[in-house]
């Protein structure tokens, strides 16, 4: 039973005895004033009586009241049966016996059952309370092993996830490792072909240099042979008397006889013309010998190295000076030599 439910009285053992012994008592009590009002005149004393039964209760406490006592009824003479043969002289009426008032229930019975079913409504409330307490606790506790069960599957799901990146992160790691040690690799590689490559170039430079060395020596003894021999042919050409009885210019056919400067005007003339920057490495003084042969107007005919200075940019510069110096001019007879060596060195 809860506050919705309409109150009822409850169901007492031995209530239609209860009912049963009410119903008599009324119907004794209803006889015996009946009898009373028909066979005495005197009005009798109204007596009123409240039966309580102990089935029967109020919803609102009841009001005990103060019942008043009965008095006595004076005694009743018994009036003898009517002979309908002989009228017979009224007789006085004898004195009608006490009414038997059923007991009363006390206002105490009433109270302490109104109090029981107090008690009674206070329990049943307390249990329903403590029932749906316990529902609602079982109701909590479901929702809180939900959300247990939810929170360790969110707790488990970001535990795989944090493995998960430090899975990659430990792969990204070994990955970028692997490259830098191949790129390390690839560098040291490539340090190492370059350091190669750099003692080869030196070596070869070293070779090269050695048998420039070596040439630049050989060149240097056969000029100082080409050196010599055309001093002594300066020196023979000198010594030969002709005509005018002037010296000659390392001219090859004619001599030059009558203008000894001719020949270093020629020189000083491809001199001017050879443009060429020595090697401040230059070992020695190589010479290059050059053989000219030229037409009566002063143009080269031909032009020959005889002889390399072993050093080709300056062999190059000295042809190049040769070519830019023609014509080539007459001597103080009028006359073009027809050949002549030219010998011509770097440093000079």
């Amino acid at each position: 039973m809860n506050e919705s439910t309409p109150y009822s009285v409850p169901h007492e053992p031995g209530r239609w005895r209860a009912f049963a012994l009410a119903a008599v008592v009324h119907v004794a009590l209803f006889a015996f004033l009946w009898f009373g009002i028909r066979w005495q005149n005197e009005k009798p004393h109204t007596v009123e009586a409240e039966i309580w039964s102990p089935s029967t209760q109020q919803a609102a406490p009841v009001t005990a009241q103060k019942i008043p006592e009965p008095q006595p009824e004076p005694p009743i003479e018994k009036t003898p049966e009517k002979i309908l043969e002989k009228p017979l002289p009224v007789p006085l009426p004898e004195p009608r016996p006490a009414v038997a008032t059923p007991p009363v229930a006390k206002p105490d019975i009433a109270l302490e059952q109104e109090k029981k079913r107090k008690v009674r409504q206070e329990q049943q409330k307390r249990e329903q309370e403590q029932e749906r307490l316990a529902q609602k606790r079982l109701e909590e506790e479901r929702l809180n092993e939900k959300l247990a069960q939810k929170e360790k599957a969110a707790l488990k799901q970001k535990e795989v996830q944090k493995e998960m990146e430090a899975l990659k992160q430990k792969e990204a790691q070994k990955e970028k490792l692997a490259a830098q040690a191949e790129k390390e690799k690839v560098q040291a590689q490539k340090k190492r072909e370059a350091e190669d490559a750099i003692k080869i170039a030196a070596a070869a430079q070293e070779k090269k240099r050695k048998q420039e060395l070596a040439k630049q020596a050989a060149t240097a003894v056969e000029n100082a042979k080409v050196d010599k021999q055309r001093e002594e042919n300066l020196r023979r050409m000198a010594g030969n008397t002709s005509g005018s009885g002037g010296a000659g210019t390392a001219a090859k056919s004619q001599g030059n006889r009558g203008d000894p400067g001719y020949g270093d005007r020629i020189k000083g003339k491809i001199k001017s013309n050879t443009i060429f920057n020595v090697p401040s490495g230059l070992n020695g003084n190589p010479a290059a010998v050059y053989e000219v042969n030229l037409l009566p107007d002063g143009t080269i005919q031909s032009l020959k190295l005889q002889k390399p200075s072993g050093v080709a940019g300056f062999d190059e510069a000295v042809k190049r000076g040769i070519e830019k110096s023609e014509p080539f001019p007459k001597d103080k007879s009028g006359q073009v030599p027809s050949s002549f060596e030219l010998t011509y060195k770097p440093k000079d």
